[in-house]
């Protein structure tokens, strides 16, 4: 018997060895082949409270793009304006990883690229980029509070509401209890994909296939290798209503102080990419196993367009806009392995933004103040 489990442990280690030998040759091989161009780098920004820690200069390089992060000395992924001499009319957009340009270069980022529109135009505003990873609708209310409010030369604010993210489910705690640091993920597993993200060739080949093919995500997903993608039911099912007005309420009053104070609002709809791409749904409720009929895929939207129209308050709903683009153009406005706007879909948002300013006559207001 001790003979027995002595010559299969042999086997094993031999056989564990084999495979060893044989990832090391193929990694040694692809890494001759093509060098470090297919190795990933993390992004590892680290955070100051409600925003990032100031003048931090990092590249990040993942499966679809290469782009450079700076931060400014305020704490934003932003330009670095002076403050001395007069100030030039301006506009400041909150929110999260959309704002802030997630995955593509600082001047492609939809605020940035509607400065630019705007001084093409003859408008020569600042458009402050407020946007910042993980944070939601209170963490945007503070940062106006803190940053922004007394900047005399900012009529216009522009709230960035993630539908898949900025719902609160309740009242918020008092602001000095608030975390805005992102979620951690598993420490272990994390530092494992990101150690063979930055190391080897072969990881990110195979990571490549995985990501671009919706069929083997699929198998991935069902043989336990890839986490189940599911549906927040939050905006999808009017269950969660008193959530939405609570939500809403938290809007209404921002807008109702920034009225006081003489500035007009705006809040962006951003949707959910399975709002827009039929695809992505279909696959995300064949992965997750979700019954289609308990999902009612636009009630947030349709109950937050409601009672902004009741309540006057501006809104811009990038739903429509988004789908029927993408109808014409498939899968062309997100990253194909992401759920945030590639290029396309900055400047896309970036139209419609600046249209909806232009026919509102927010531009002209923004003058005027």
């Amino acid at each position: 018997m001790k003979k027995f489990i002595k010559q299969t442990l042999g086997n094993t280690l031999l056989a564990l060895g084999s495979i060893v030998l044989t990832l090391l040759l193929l990694e040694a091989a692809t890494r001759v082949a093509t060098g470090r161009k297919y190795l990933d780098i993390d992004l590892r920004l680290r955070n100051a409270g409600l925003v990032y820690e100031p003048n931090q200069k990092q590249r990040w390089k993942r499966l679809e793009w290469d782009t450079f992060y700076g931060i400014n000395s305020q704490g934003f992924r932003d330009f670095e304006y002076s403050d001395k001499g007069s100030k030039p009319k301006s506009l400041v957009i909150l929110g999260d990883s959309f704002v802030e340009g997630f995955g593509v270069d600082l001047a492609k980022s939809f605020p940035k690229q509607l400065e630019q529109r705007l001084h093409d135009a003859g408008w020569s505003y600042r458009v402050y980029n407020a946007g910042l990873q993980g944070r939601q609708t209170p963490a945007y209310i503070q940062i106006y509070d803190r940053f922004f409010e007394n900047k005399k030369e900012i009529p216009l604010v522009i709230m960035a509401f993630c539908v898949v993210m900025d719902i609160q489910r309740g009242p918020a705690p008092d602001s000095g209890q608030i975390s805005y640091e992102s979620r951690r993920p598993n420490q272990l597993v994390y530092g494992i994909k990101r150690f063979l993200c930055e190391y080897s060739v072969l990881y990110n080949f195979t990571r490549r296939l995985v990501k671009f093919n919706p069929k083997i995500r699929l198998l991935m997903t069902k043989l336990g290798f890839m986490g189940v993608v599911g549906f927040d039911l939050l905006p999808t099912d009017p269950r969660y209503k008193p959530y939405w007005e609570y939500t809403a309420g938290m809007i209404l009053d921002f807008q109702k102080r920034l009225r006081s104070q003489g500035k007009e609002f705006v809040l962006l709809l951003i949707p959910m990419r399975e709002q827009i791409e039929n695809d992505r749904f279909k696959e995300n409720l064949e992965k997750s196993g979700t019954d289609p009929r308990s999902i009612q895929l636009f009630a947030f939207n349709d109950f937050i367009n409601a009672y902004c129209r009741r309540q006057g308050i501006r809104i811009l709903d990038l739903t429509p806009i988004l789908k029927s683009a993408n109808n014409e153009r498939p899968g062309g406005y997100h990253f194909e392995t992401d759920n945030h706007w590639n290029v396309a879909g900055h400047t896309l948002v970036t139209n419609a933004l600046f249209d909806f300013l232009m026919k509102n006559g927010l531009l002209e207001y923004v003058r005027s103040h």
